[in-house]
């Protein structure tokens, strides 16, 4: 994911449904604009990828 992004996936005891949590330090203000569009994007990314069954926090 990279420095500023982990992900966890815990199994729930409901038949085929997964939770998934999204940790992330975001840059702050006083970082260049092009690399808060880049971490958002792969934050966007890892959304997207989100399984029919998963619950996201």
């Amino acid at each position: 994911m990279g420095p500023r992004i982990i992900t966890a996936t815990f199994r729930t005891n409901k038949k085929k449904t997964n939770l998934k949590n999204i940790q992330c330090f975001t840059p702050t203000n006083d970082r260049k604009q092009a690399g808060k569009e880049r971490f958002y994007t792969k934050v966007q990314c890892i959304m997207e990828r989100k399984k029919k069954k998963e619950i996201t926090i």
